[in-house]
C-alpha cells in the first residue's frame, strides 16, 4: 500500500483513511476494517493542526456500519463542547450528518438512544451559541451607548 493515492485528493494512502482529506480507502468494507478506519481517523485528527482539522472533520472518514456510526459520533462530542468556535461548528455539522444516517437506518434501542444523546448535545450547543450571539449584542450596545453618552457629555453646550 505505500505507493497508494487517495481516490479524492491523490495524497499519498498509507492505510484506511488520507490523512490529507479525510477519505476512505478501498479497503472500508465491513465492521472491522471500519473500526481501524475510525481509529486511524481519529489518530489524524489528533495530529493535524486547526486548518487541517477542520477539513478532516468536514469532508472525513464517515462509517456506514451501526455500531462504528455511532462510535463515531461519541468520539465527535469533545469537539463539539471544548474546541474553538470554528471546530465546534464543524463537529455540529458532521453530528448532523451522523443524525442523518443513522436516522436512515432500521431503528433499535442502540440507534434510538445515541439519537437521543447526540441531539440532546446539539441542543446544548445551539443555546450555548444563541447565549453567546446575546452577550455580545448586549456587549456591542452597551459599548455604542458609553460612546455615546461620553460624546454627549463631553461636547460643549450651544446655550
Amino acid at each position: 500500500m505505500a505507493d497508494a493515492k487517495c481516490p479524492k485528493c491523490g495524497g499519498p494512502l498509507e492505510g484506511f483513511v488520507c490523512r490529507f482529506c479525510g477519505a476512505p480507502s478501498s479497503l472500508v468494507c465491513d465492521v472491522a476494517s471500519e473500526t481501524k478506519a475510525l481509529e486511524e481517523y481519529h489518530r489524524h485528527l489528533a495530529e493535524a493542526d486547526a486548518p487541517a482539522r477542520e477539513r478532516l472533520l468536514l469532508s472525513g472518514f464517515l462509517p456506514s456500519c451501526e455500531p462504528v456510526l455511532i462510535d463515531a459520533g461519541v468520539r465527535l462530542l469533545p469537539f463539539i463542547h471544548g474546541a474553538g468556535y470554528g471546530a465546534a461548528q464543524t463537529s455540529c455539522q458532521r453530528l448532523d450528518a451522523i443524525i442523518t444516517k443513522l436516522k436512515l437506518m432500521p431503528q433499535d434501542d442502540d440507534i434510538r438512544r445515541a439519537l437521543g444523546v447526540f441531539d440532546e448535545h446539539l441542543k446544548k450547543f445551539k443555546a450555548d451559541d444563541a447565549r453567546s450571539v446575546a452577550v455580545g449584542f448586549s456587549l456591542i450596545g452597551a459599548l455604542i451607548a458609553a460612546i455615546v453618552l461620553f460624546w454627549a457629555l463631553s461636547s460643549p453646550s450651544c446655550g
